[in-house]
């Protein structure tokens, strides 16, 4: 193994080469190369028209897609831009040519969609601890939500350099989660505080003016005219009055019954439309003082934009990636006109030559193209009906993507169009885990237990032996030359391989708490966990594994774990992201670096140090973390091994 003086011999090599790339191997670590690919499930979706425009931005995983919804049953894709950290919320300027984006850590993005075939991320404001929410845009200035604390105002008429201008933080009890404002004064739907305004006519000083605390649970809020519209969760909606702006009256209130409501637009002039966990519903609210449920169509249906008779929704948390389009032109018949799917939770990734897959739930098998590792694009993609991909593998050449009760064997030479080329039927038994050795594959199974299948001819797999044991239930599975590694719960098991034969349980070791993964190499075997960091356990004894070392991780999970030469890699989170430690003597592991990255880290894998990171709600990172692995793909290409 190289010394560290001889690495830092082939970085200095390395940058005397690349004197022309600014900073891009100047360290031996991860900062090396990085790249995104932010693909997720679509959150947050609003509509913007004017100058005979239709405007519809929405927010797939951690990318801010812009559609032209002219034909608002049929939007054409524009353009899109990536974010970097899930999009919460959206707000357009009301020219059309800028937007503010919020994501789920605590920046807002100032985009220039100006060209909207290439929007541009701009400036952006964050600050510490802070969560923004909705936000409101008049003029040069952004008002931001901010939960649990108040509301901000941004001076945005530079849109690459926002200045903070004036804090409201009064009488927040509770969550705020939106804003809209009305001449001088902000209204802030605080949960349960109800409505509160702040007079903001001189922006450096916002003071309390006024509230309505009777709308316990505000959670969202539209103003048109002098009527606010404002959700209240298991409350249902109020109707306000504001023709006394610091003083707010209730015109009605009206719930769809034992329904949480999450959020409300105008449908035409004389209807609402209000979306729940049971779908969006449709009230006429002609007479104002008494809504009137008129239908209700769908389920799982969050946020809400409305574009005249139609009405776009994107689903509750990770459930269906897809923004539904509902026709309401027949309000007591509504229908669902299409749909625009977006990207699936990312929930597990290998790496592969000059491609990543990636198991994107709901959403298929993705394949990204990785020729270049720091410019990670979509390439390909292939789904199953009615079932979601939750683990990837490569073996002998060919991908393995798991839904339940199959494998599917895929060929992804053409990246752009892969295709299924066999499936393993395993009786509709949910997949915890796939491993690959050589031909051979290997599928955990629940209590059915650990499979062993042949893949010397990907298009014929050959079952090769089913290991079962009475109430073992077979989540996570590794492998080195002579052992499989099998977990059950907080139980590791160790697997003597014999060939094409049944294996043998030789070994097993109760580890701190539940395992989430499992890697293995050269005797040692490193076991990420829920609760108790990364445990190294070292097999050098067949029969006799003990545990010799462990990583604290601190308060968060370590989800995924790999390994390649010298170097561990642990997908630790939402609060750890992708930790590296070297393991050149793995009884001491020695913390290498941290990169706290925006989603939530679930599994990580690793090929000639090009190391994937699978970040669930925000698509997948790419990175080259060693000197090594950047001197070979200076000097021979990315695919070298």
């Amino acid at each position: 193994m190289p010394s560290v003086i001889s690495r830092c011999r082939i970085l200095a090599l390395l940058l005397a080469n690349l004197a022309f790339v600014p900073n891009v191997f100047a360290q031996e670590n991860c900062a090396a190369g990085e790249g995104h690919w932010g693909g997720g499930p679509p959150e947050a979706v609003e509509h913007w028209s004017g100058s005979g425009e239709e405007l519809l931005a929405i927010g797939d995983g951690a990318v801010l897609q812009l559609y032209d919804s002219s034909v608002p049953n049929a939007p054409v894709k524009l353009g899109e831009v990536l974010i970097g950290d899930p999009v919460r919320s959206i707000d357009f300027a009301p020219d059309g040519q800028l937007a503010a984006v919020s994501d789920h850590r605590n920046h807002v993005h100032l985009v220039d969609i100006s060209n909207r075939a290439a929007p541009v991320r701009r400036g952006s404001y964050s600050s510490t601890n802070e969560q923004p929410y909705g936000m409101d845009i008049v003029g040069n200035r952004l008002y931001i939500a901010v939960r649990g604390v108040g509301m901000r105002i941004l001076d945005i008429a530079d849109p690459d350099a926002p200045v903070l201008l004036g804090v409201s933080n009064g009488a927040v009890s509770d969550y705020v989660f939106d804003v809209e404002v009305r001449g001088n004064y902000a209204y802030l739907a605080q949960r349960d505080d109800g409505v509160q305004i702040i007079n903001i006519s001189n922006p450096a000083t916002p003071t309390v003016a006024g509230a309505f605390a009777a709308s316990v649970g505000a959670a969202d809020m539209r103003i048109f005219g002098s009527r606010a519209y404002v959700t209240r969760g298991n409350e249902g909606v109020d109707i306000l009055d504001l023709s006394n702006a610091t003083a707010p009256t209730r015109v009605s209130t009206f719930a769809a019954s034992g329904n949480y409501l999450f959020e409300t637009d105008l449908i035409g002039t004389q209807h609402v439309a209000v979306s729940s966990f049971s779908g969006t519903f449709i009230y006429n609210i002609s007479t104002p003082s008494a809504p009137t449920l008129v239908s209700q169509i769908g389920n799982w249906h969050y946020r809400l934009a409305t574009q005249g008779n139609f009405a776009y929704t994107s689903a509750s948390g990770d459930t269906f990636p897809s923004v539904k389009i509902l026709d309401f032109t027949a309000p007591a018949s509504p229908s669902l006109s299409g749909a625009i799917n977006g990207d699936g939770n990312s929930e597990d990734v290998r790496v592969g030559a000059g491609q990543v897959l990636v198991a994107n739930g709901e959403r298929g098998l993705v394949v990204l193209d990785t020729a270049n590792p720091f410019a990670p694009t979509f390439a390909g993609r292939i789904t199953f009906p009615a079932t979601a991909v939750n683990q990837v593998e490569y073996v002998n050449g060919t991908a393995a993507a798991a839904t339940y009760g199959s494998v599917h064997l895929i060929d992804t030479s053409t990246p752009t169009s892969p295709v299924e080329i066999a499936s393993i039927d395993l009786s509709n038994q949910f997949v915890g885990d796939l491993a690959a050795r050589g031909t051979r594959l290997y599928v955990s199974t629940g209590l059915t237990g650990l499979r062993a299948f042949d893949l010397a001819v990907p298009a014929s797999p050959q079952a090769l032996w089913q290991w079962t044991s009475p109430g073992v239930l077979v989540q996570r599975v590794a492998l080195d030359d002579q052992f499989a590694y099998i977990s059950h719960g907080s139980v590791l098991r160790v697997l003597q391989l014999n060939g094409s034969s049944t294996p043998t349980l030789i070994d097993d070791l109760t580890i701190p708490s539940d395992v989430t993964d499992i890697a293995a190499a050269d005797g040692f075997v490193y076991v990420a966990t829920q609760v108790s960091g990364v445990r190294i356990l070292d097999n050098s004894v067949p029969g006799a594994m003990i545990e010799v070392a462990s990583i604290d991780v601190g308060m968060t999970t370590a989800f995924g774990i790999a390994v390649e030469g010298d170097r561990l890699y642990i997908a630790a989170n939402e609060y750890g992201g992708l930790l590296v430690y070297d393991i050149t003597d793995p009884v001491m592991p020695q913390f290498v670096e941290q990169r706290n990255t925006s989603g939530e880290s679930r599994k990580v894998a690793v090929r000639n140090g090009i190391v994937a990171l699978a970040e669930y709600g925000s698509g997948v990172r790419t990175f080259v973390c060693d000197a090594e692995a950047a001197d070979r793909i200076f000097r021979n290409g990315f695919d070298t091994p």
